[in-house]
This record gives structure tokens, C-alpha cells and sequence, in this order.
């Protein structure tokens, strides 16, 4: 795509400027600078997918645990969380067999591009476990084909306790281990974010209500003993404009900072 781009701009800036090098040096960094903002956005999805997916964790486990203490077998049990169980029940053989083949591309192209949507919960994430292992593979296979897709450190010790689960029979007191040290971890990143907010919150009063106040006061009583070098419009323009993207980038670090699981709760 940044290539196709590339390519174009070339001809119209050669168009413009009638000059060949000059076009064709525009049109790489053009290029390069689409190429490098695609990756950075396809990289800041993968990670914000894999946040979400962390964040939906401790959740899916603490239900997982209740689960298996009355289902007893890990498979059901997480067919019972993805609702696998209940889908089943509702369709005969015949429209299984039918729903399997028409949904199968559409079920593999929105995998395949997760990380783009970051509308996957943790729990089609095991669907898809679920769905590799009635496929044929041993159920260790699909959670390592489920590492493969999300680079989690998190993700990766539950699944291996899972796999131990499956293997070892009912002994889930290596998950709740991992769910309480999970639940400890975000506990702690809310305290730490809880400090960094009070900075936050005293830079967003002192940008968006000390400054522009001091600004305007500056520039009526300032008038009146000094020249000032800006104009009417420029001034309009600070206060109405400048002041108020200022504390949005200042929200919108807050927000990038935030933990994900507290987003989610206040949601």
C-alpha cells in the first residue's frame, strides 16, 4: 500500500514541480512514513488487544475455579464459559455440520485480524482453544497455537496451568494460585496509578484554569503599561483553541495511562 502511495505521489508532485529527484524523494519519505505508521498502529493494537485480554483474566478464572468445583471436567467447563455448551444443545447434527462450513472462513479471518478489531473477549479466545481441540488437536497443541497469537506472559502461565489441569485431573490449586497473584498485581497498579493521578489531576487545574486565567489577566492589565506583540486574533485563537487542546492531550494521557481492568470497571 505505502508503495502503491508512494508511487502516485510521485507522478503528481512531478506533475507539480516538473522536477523528477525532487518527486521522487518526496514520495519515499511519503512512503516510508505511511509504512512506519501502519506498523505502529498494527503494534499498538496487538498490544491494547492483549491488555484487554489481561484485564478480562482474573474474571474468566475466578468463574473457571467456580466452574470446575461443581463440573469437575475442564473441557465442559470452559465450553460452559464460552457457551459452546449451550450453542450445541440447540442445533441438531445436520445444522452443526452446516454452520461449521459457512462460518469457518468468517470464524479464521476474525482471528486472524483481532488484534485490529480489540473487540475479542478472553472468552472467544478459548472458544477458539475449544474449537482446535474438537478439530483434532490435543488440547495442549491448541493453548500453544493460542501463545502463538497472543504474546502474553500472563496468558502463557495460566495455559500451562491448564494444561497441567487437563492432564492431571481436577487440582485447581495452581489457578487459583495464578488468580490471586493476578488480582495482587492489579491491585498494585491501581494504587501506583491512584499516585500518579494526584499529579495529574494538580497539572490538568493548573493548565486548564491557573494559566488561562493568568494568560487573560496578563494580557488586560499588561495592555495597559506594555506593548504587547500579539494581535487580537492571535490572542482569541490562544484561549479558545490552544488552552483547550492542552488539556485534551493532558486527558488523553491520563487515559493512556490508565490500567485497563479500571477502565473496564468504570465502564
Amino acid at each position: 500500500m505505502s508503495l502503491i502511495i508512494g508511487v502516485f505521489s510521485t507522478f503528481i508532485i512531478y506533475l507539480i514541480k516538473q522536477d523528477l529527484i525532487f518527486s521522487f524523494g518526496v514520495s519515499i519519505l511519503i512512503g516510508l512514513t505511511i509504512y512506519i505508521m501502519s506498523k505502529y498502529i498494527i503494534i499498538a493494537n496487538r498490544k491494547k488487544y492483549v491488555k484487554n485480554l489481561e484485564a478480562d483474566l482474573t474474571f474468566f478464572l475466578s468463574k473457571l475455579i467456580i466452574e470446575l468445583k461443581f463440573n469437575h471436567n475442564l473441557i465442559s467447563s470452559l465450553k460452559s464459559l464460552t457457551k459452546k455448551e449451550d450453542k450445541e444443545s440447540k442445533l441438531d447434527d445436520k445444522s452443526k455440520n452446516n454452520n461449521v462450513n459457512q462460518n469457518k472462513d468468517k470464524f479464521d479471518f476474525k482471528f486472524k485480524f483481532s488484534f485490529l478489531s480489540n473487540r475479542l473477549t478472553i472468552e472467544d479466545e478459548y472458544s477458539r482453544v475449544i474449537d482446535d481441540f474438537e478439530k483434532g488437536f490435543s488440547f495442549n497443541e491448541a493453548l500453544i497455537k493460542m501463545n502463538k497469537r497472543i504474546n502474553s506472559r500472563d496468558i502463557r502461565r495460566v495455559n500451562s496451568n491448564l494444561a497441567n489441569l487437563y492432564l492431571n485431573g481436577n487440582q485447581i490449586d495452581g489457578i487459583k494460585k495464578i488468580n490471586n497473584e493476578l488480582l495482587m498485581k492489579q491491585r498494585i497498579e491501581s494504587k501506583e496509578f491512584s499516585g500518579k493521578m494526584m499529579v495529574y489531576s494538580l497539572v490538568f487545574i493548573a493548565l486548564s484554569a491557573i494559566v488561562p486565567s493568568m494568560f487573560q489577566s496578563f494580557i488586560i492589565i499588561g495592555s495597559y503599561f506594555m506593548e504587547i506583540s500579539l494581535s487580537a486574533l492571535q490572542i482569541f485563537l490562544i484561549i479558545v483553541i490552544g488552552f483547550p487542546l492542552i488539556d485534551l492531550m493532558i486527558l488523553l494521557v491520563i487515559n493512556s495511562k490508565t490500567p485497563v481492568f479500571l477502565k473496564k470497571n468504570n465502564g
